[in-house]
């Protein structure tokens, strides 16, 4: 039972640690920056991938939205910054919830319980933790109720 159990926990640090980014990432982009992109023509697929993955560092407008569209942005492009996250009151660049894997290999590392705590408030968390995950929080010295499943709800303007 114990060997199937750290079986397990091998396999989700194996996966985590290939899901962890190779770089350091970027800052958003700026409106600007957003701006001159569009200008300089990956208003586009191209363009809409840098955003999905930077994010913005601005809410954009209605207008601003329009003037980015006379100017060459395709609605890939246009849709990607409608969808691109700002950053939060604190700084940090809104991301993606983490994953089980990406808990748990937190857990295997060095990784300062502070510091996961401190992830799991920006970003939450993207599933429900069973017993044996909360044992592991617990052991690390984690409040387990800031362990919630973030949702998602997916809704379109009127």
């Amino acid at each position: 039972m114990a060997i199937r159990a750290l079986t397990a926990v091998l396999v989700l640090i194996t996966a985590a640690i290939g899901a962890l980014p190779d770089q350091v990432p970027q800052k958003p982009y700026t409106r600007d920056k957003v701006q001159a992109v569009v200008r300089d023509g990956l208003g586009d697929e191209t363009g809409a991938k840098a955003l999905a993955q930077r994010g913005i560092d601005f809410t954009p407008t209605d207008e601003s939205i329009q003037t980015l569209k006379t100017t060459g942005a395709g609605e890939a492009f246009l849709a990607a910054l409608r969808a691109a996250t700002r950053p939060s009151q604190d700084g940090l660049t809104l991301q993606k919830p983490l994953s089980e894997a990406e808990i748990f290999a937190l857990l295997a590392w060095p990784v300062p319980s502070r510091r996961i705590a401190l992830l799991v408030k920006n970003r939450g968390i993207d599933f429900e933790p069973d017993n044996e995950c909360l044992q592991h929080i617990d052991v690390a010295g984690i409040s387990a109720e800031s362990f919630t499943p973030v949702t998602t709800t997916n809704s379109s303007p009127p």
